[in-house]
C-alpha cells in the first residue's frame, strides 16, 4: 500500500510541475517574440515617433554606433536617430538572432545586412554591407524597448 501512495504522491508532484513550468515556456516564448518584433522594428522605421516608442526614453539608454557614444534618450534621438533619418533612407534586415530572456531582462546578438541610399550636398549614394550587433532590452510598462544597442564595425568582406 505505501508503495501505491508513493507513486500516486509522485505523480501528483510530477503534474503540479508541469502545470506550473507551461506558462513559464508560453511566457518565455511569447517573450522572445515580443524582443524580436522590436529588434526588427526599431531597424525598419523611419518615423521618430515611431522609434520613441521602442526605445527607453531617458538617460539610462547607451547606444554605441558608427564610432559613437551616444548617452541617454535625448543624445541618441538627436545626435543620431533624426539625422539618420533625414539624410539617408537604409533598408536594415535582421538575421541569425539569439535572444535570451531572464524576468525583465533580454539580450540578443544578431548580424545586420543593409543597405542605403545616402544624400548629402545634392548627390546621392549607395551603400551596402554587413554588421554585427547586440541589444538589451528591458521590460517597462509591459512593453519590450531597447536600453543597450552596439552596431559593431563591418564584418570581414563587407562594406
Amino acid at each position: 500500500m505505501s508503495q501505491l501512495k508513493f507513486r500516486l504522491r509522485l505523480i501528483t508532484l510530477l503534474g503540479v510541475v508541469l502545470f506550473i513550468a507551461a506558462p513559464t515556456r508560453s511566457t518565455q516564448a511569447s517573450d522572445e517574440a515580443a524582443v524580436r518584433d522590436t529588434l526588427v522594428k526599431s531597424t525598419s522605421t523611419h518615423d521618430i515617433s515611431e522609434a520613441t516608442k521602442l526605445w527607453v526614453n531617458d538617460d539610462s539608454l547607451v547606444v554605441f554606433e558608427d564610432g559613437q557614444a551616444y548617452n541617454g534618450w535625448l543624445d541618441y534621438r538627436d545626435h543620431h536617430l533624426i539625422p539618420e533619418m533625414e539624410k539617408a533612407r537604409i533598408t536594415w534586415t535582421l538575421t541569425d538572432m539569439k535572444i535570451h530572456v531572464t524576468g525583465n531582462t533580454a539580450w540578443a546578438t544578431f548580424k545586420l545586412a543593409f543597405s542605403a541610399d545616402v544624400t548629402m550636398n545634392g548627390q546621392t549614394a549607395q551603400f551596402h554591407g554587413d554588421r554585427l550587433g547586440t541589444a538589451i532590452l528591458e521590460k517597462r510598462d509591459g512593453s519590450w524597448r531597447i536600453a543597450h544597442w552596439h552596431r559593431g564595425q563591418w564584418m570581414r568582406g563587407n562594406g
